[in-house]
């Protein structure tokens, strides 16, 4: 993953913004030399907040079926 400082992004962000959604890589955005935060293409954020989505029902619903083969084991 690129590093850019603040600085680098503040002067170019156009061209980062541009950048990003060309190459379809995240860029860490740093400052002093600490990764503060990671811009990355929204078509990479939507899919991967969207797993996430279904992985929390799948474990909902898993939890449920549980909850209700405990309440139900006696009539299994």
């Amino acid at each position: 993953m690129k590093m850019v400082s603040a600085l680098t992004v503040r002067k170019k962000f156009g061209s980062i913004l541009d950048e990003v959604a060309k190459k379809k890589e995240p860029i860490a955005i740093t400052r002093a030399n600490r990764p503060l935060v990671v811009m990355e293409p929204y078509t990479e954020y939507e899919a991967r907040t969207s797993q996430e989505a279904r992985r929390k029902r799948l474990l909902e619903a898993s939890h449920r079926i549980d909850e209700w083969a405990k309440r139900n084991a006696k009539f299994l």
